[in-house]
């Protein structure tokens, strides 16, 4: 699902990955080292301090632009899409820089009662254009592997509770860095904003419920 037909390559991100040297597109084979624990740029070297595997192999961090700038992306010029997916990319590693400066723990010391700043985290990020029912929906999905390397040099399993605390609030981050540079950059305007979202000023209801077929399924 993460690297269908037609969609953009993987792209490593985090600083987990940037400290492991991993750069540039993500492969198949390297995925699947990195969610058994092992070192993608040579997967014979185990990267998980223990021999056992955690139960959550990843957790995948998901941005998902406005319906209004989806639809827009689909439509626009090249140059207006190509400065929105800028746009978005932009946006998503923002929210991630704060994900990682303040959710992204390991724990230490006996019963794991000690929490401590990871490294960062090891993620592969893949780009979609469309929703699963074939809408335009652009969105990135963060796989972050539930690794991460600690102070004592160990790569343990990902203290979950910050990352889902912090998980919201990423997100808002993510929608209002997004409308700034769009604003800024194409000089779109914004309505409300409601729960941390908002839509582009000009596009009109019955677009969104058109292009929106996931949502009414639910």
């Amino acid at each position: 699902y993460y690297a269908g037909r037609g969609e953009a390559p993987g792209e490593w991100a985090g600083a987990g990955a940037e400290a492991l040297g991993l750069r540039g597109h993500v492969s198949a084979e390297q995925f699947g080292a990195l969610i058994a624990g092992l070192d993608p740029s040579d997967p014979s070297m185990r990267l998980r301090a223990s021999e056992r595997d955690p139960k959550v192999a990843a957790f995948d961090l998901t941005f998902s632009a406005p319906k209004s700038l989806s639809v827009l992306f689909a439509v626009a010029p090249q140059e207006v899409s190509g400065e929105l997916v800028a746009c978005h990319e932009e946006a998503v590693r923002a929210a991630l820089g704060y994900l990682e400066g303040e959710a992204v723990m390991v724990r230490r010391g006996e019963a794991g009662k000690r929490v401590e700043r990871a490294e960062g985290l090891i993620a592969a990020a893949y780009r979609h254009r469309m929703s699963r029912a074939l809408d335009p929906q652009l969105h990135t999905h963060v796989v972050a592997a539930n690794l991460a390397r600690g102070s004592d040099g160990r790569f343990t399993a990902l203290h979950g509770a910050p990352l889902y605390r912090s998980a919201k609030t990423g997100g808002f981050l993510y929608q209002a860095h997004l409308r700034a540079l769009v604003r800024e950059r194409l000089g779109l305007q914004w309505g409300e904003v409601h729960r941390g979202a908002s839509e582009i000023e000009g596009v009109k209801r019955p677009v969104f419920e058109h292009f929106s077929k996931r949502r009414g399924e639910m």
